[in-house]
């Protein structure tokens, strides 16, 4: 089973971490992974593959026996990533908690990614960082 990368919303202390990725059921690693981020209104990122960039994000993988979610069903969160455009795509990943892994550890992860033509469909605005968190700061200020 490929780990899951994150890059918004579902990412620790998030707007829907807790209700969709429990801590208790997920295990969690900063991480980056390749792609671009995009703003959806302010209120939620979509990134798009990009091999010359790097999203910040964590990778989550599920603890111990947890296999319930293993195809990262999520209480519904793969129908309604769907429903909004969003498409499960592998993408290359680095690990980057220096405590748990000291030296770069590639690997290959699943994410959420939006086609680039509904980027320019609906003109959405690039998040210059690829860091949602550094964003919403921002938008705080």
């Amino acid at each position: 089973m490929k780990p899951l990368f994150i890059y918004g919303t579902l990412m620790t202390d998030q707007l829907r971490d807790w209700a969709f990725l429990p801590p208790s059921r997920w295990d969690r690693v900063p991480a980056k992974a390749r792609g671009r981020l995009y703003s959806v209104g302010g209120h939620y990122p979509a990134m798009v593959e990009d091999p010359d960039q790097w999203t910040v994000g964590e990778i989550v993988t599920p603890k111990g026996d947890f296999t319930q979610n293993h195809r990262f069903d999520l209480d519904g969160t793969v129908d309604m990533e769907v429903r909004a455009g969003y498409v499960l795509a592998e993408v290359p990943a680095i690990l980057t908690d220096p405590h748990t892994h000291p030296s770069r550890m590639d690997v290959q992860a699943t994410a959420f990614v939006v086609p680039m033509h509904l980027i320019a469909r609906y003109q959405l605005d690039p998040i210059v960082s690829n860091d949602w968190r550094e964003y919403e700061r921002n938008l705080r200020k």
